[in-house]
């Protein structure tokens, strides 16, 4: 799950800062701050012309998830596995 992905960066953030003795352990915590900001983020909610809520989400939803890739496993993925886009011209 999405929680255990975020835990799991934690903790391998902590290993890497106490492992290389970095001094870039403040940026890399800004980065786990928002990625948790990203996840935790609502849903676009809006009203169209007829005043009927609509809710836009971009995540992927059960049931529209991609088929897996040729030799690839159902739980075998880990953080190290995902590319993650932020929204800021200057990332």
């Amino acid at each position: 799950s999405v929680s255990v992905s975020l835990q799991e960066l934690s903790e391998e953030i902590e290993d890497y800062t106490q492992r290389f003795n970095t001094e870039d352990q403040l940026e890399w915590n800004l980065v786990l701050q928002e990625v948790a900001a990203f996840v935790e983020a609502d849903p676009v909610m809006v009203v169209n012309d007829n005043n009927v809520v609509v809710v836009n989400s971009n995540r992927l939803q059960e049931g529209c998830v991609p088929p897996l890739e040729q030799g690839m496993v159902v739980g075998q993925l880990v953080l190290a596995d995902a590319l993650i886009i932020g929204n800021c011209n200057n990332q």
